[in-house]
């Protein structure tokens, strides 16, 4: 038989946002290195929305709170830019050669997030 259909077909938009991480080819970080890292958000058709989103922030989770809760107050991400660093100086892993880095970006009362282990 035949079918009719009608009004409107709307099966895309509501898939929502979806956050992905590039770091220049991979997420490894090796002694001595620094890796930047940029969050990307797409919306359901693919396309790249992370112009739209504000209000960024940045949150590691190492298993040592303490640590982490200081890392948190400093670490800075810039519309979805952030930098990783592992040297003598510097150890964003927090000596575990291991973190969790959850990002979260709104746009008005919508927000996503993410998450990037290194």
């Amino acid at each position: 038989g035949n079918t009719y259909i009608y009004g409107k077909i709307d099966q895309f938009e509501k898939v929502g946002y979806l956050m992905t991480f590039d770091g220049g080819g991979d997420t490894l970080i090796s002694q001595g290195e620094t890796k930047t890292i940029s969050a990307i958000i797409k919306d359901g058709y693919g396309l790249d929305v992370t112009n739209l989103f504000t209000d960024w922030t940045i949150v590691r989770n190492t298993g040592n709170t303490a640590l982490d809760n200081i890392w948190n107050a400093q670490a800075t991400i810039n519309n979805g830019v952030f930098n990783i660093t592992w040297s003598n100086s510097k150890d964003d892993l927090g000596g575990n050669n291991l973190a969790l880095f959850t990002v979260t970006a709104n746009k008005g009362s919508e927000t996503v997030s993410g998450t990037l282990q290194i």
